[in-house]
């Protein structure tokens, strides 16, 4: 991969980056005022790309000196032969997964120098998500969402008739109460289940290994 990088964005799921020696945000001067051209990629299309397209349209028209182009439908396959050919865009959203192997091989552009400018702190973000966004000490990309995976879930009541009196912290902890929490009826079925290791729709790594996710009390329904 050529060493031409970009600013990324990430999220825990999904983040922000910025590319490094491309050409796509060049300056417009007309007269005394310089408006700076931005392209942006995201991964989503059309049918689901209200919400972003909406944040970018209040950005520029609140910000007259830049204006955002946003690109959909750029998945983590077309970013990657972007970066590679040369032709990455000013900043992208991506998965949070891309960041450090991106920035590993000098396709991405560190955002220090940008945060110390504007006397921005990463200390708003969730300290858990800024890791994935560092390498050698240096910040590569910022938070865009967090996943429901990384929540912890769990039904009071049935703690509380199980005779837990606070939600698991280890793993550990998360098996003996899954088993406390789980009951059986006299022909032996189960009807309520106390854990769940994993819902398809949920990330079975990050959210369940990594973090304890997802915990809470299934009953079964009639």
């Amino acid at each position: 991969m050529k060493a031409t990088s970009v600013a990324l964005m990430a999220v825990t799921s999904i983040c922000g980056v910025t590319a490094c020696g491309n050409s796509n945000g060049a300056s417009q001067a007309t007269g005394k005022s310089t408006t700076v051209d931005i392209t942006f990629w995201h991964p989503w299309t059309s049918a689901s790309s209200n919400a972003i397209n909406a944040v970018i349209a209040e950005f520029n028209a609140t910000h007259k000196d830049v204006h955002v182009d946003a690109i959909g439908n750029q998945t983590t396959q077309k970013q990657t032969i972007a970066l590679a050919g040369g032709t990455p865009p000013d900043v992208m959203l991506t998965d949070s997964t891309n960041v450090i192997p991106w920035a590993a091989q000098g396709a991405i552009a560190p955002l220090n120098s940008y945060m110390k400018t504007n006397n921005f702190s990463v200390n708003q973000f969730i300290p858990s998500t800024m890791n994935p966004m560092d390498y050698n000490n240096q910040v590569y990309a910022l938070p865009y969402s967090v996943g429901i995976e990384s929540a912890l879930l769990y039904n009071k009541k049935d703690f509380k008739e199980a005779g837990i009196s606070q939600p698991p912290k280890t793993l550990g902890e998360l098996y003996a109460d899954a088993q406390k929490l789980t009951k059986k009826g006299s022909k032996g079925n189960i009807t309520q289940v106390g854990f769940i290791p994993d819902f398809p729709w949920f990330d079975p790594v990050f959210g369940h290994l990594c973090s304890v996710g997802n915990f809470m009390t299934h009953r079964q329904i009639k």
